[in-house]
């Protein structure tokens, strides 16, 4: 007979790995770019809004180490994890680099008179919107946070919309970043009195 009780590790370091990213940190993160964005939009200060990208994720990064891990503690994970972890990051910088090329791209298609640029510039917030789109896309599913997922399609119905209704782009930001904020304010409170305590050594320690 077979133990019904028997503890599976893989079982356990999912958990590990899942309960880690519903802190909401990053959502709040994703919201605040969001607004903020929005908001130098219209202070016709966009141009800047990189310093604040600059600032908020090494914040974001620093809080998430002491916030999160004071509360699920330290988790091990299996050395299969690890190195799914580094393929991860090897993805992400393959697709921060491909983003990088297209933000130049379209930062020349606004200095120019050639037919290309006259279109991409009659596109409007919808090339960025599908840029945007693709990172929160690829980031939920590089990391298993499927909502970034559902965000992503947020994100490309709200800029379709105001490229569609030629809205405000401010508009196209201060929405779905209000509606980012809001759930990663939820997640933190229910992480908060779902962990209440610190602990030294994490519960789902994997190994």
């Amino acid at each position: 007979m077979t133990d019904e009780t028997a503890v599976d590790p893989q079982q356990i370091e999912r958990r590990a790995y899942m309960a880690y990213h519903r802190d909401g940190l990053w959502d709040i993160f994703l919201g605040l770019i969001f607004i903020i964005y929005g908001i130098m939009i219209q202070v016709d200060q966009a141009a800047y809004m990189a310093i604040w990208f600059v600032i908020l994720l090494p914040a974001i990064v620093k809080y998430k180490k002491s916030f999160t891990q004071k509360r699920l503690g330290y988790a091990r994970f299996s050395e299969k994890r690890e190195q799914k972890e580094k393929k991860n990051r090897v993805a992400l910088t393959i697709l921060l680099s491909f983003t990088l090329a297209l933000g130049i791209i379209a930062f020349y298609a606004f200095t120019g008179d050639a037919g290309w640029q006259r279109w991409l510039r009659s596109l409007r917030l919808l090339p960025f919107g599908g840029v945007v789109t693709l990172i929160v896309a690829a980031l939920g599913l590089l990391y298993g946070m499927y909502r970034l997922v559902l965000y992503a399609g947020i994100i490309l119905a709200v800029f379709l919309a105001g490229h569609l209704f030629n809205a405000d782009p401010a508009a196209c930001f201060l929405l779905p970043g209000a509606v980012f904020l809001v759930v990663g304010l939820i997640l933190m409170i229910r992480f908060m009195k779902k962990y209440p305590r610190s602990k030294e050594t994490s519960p789902y320690d994997a190994r």
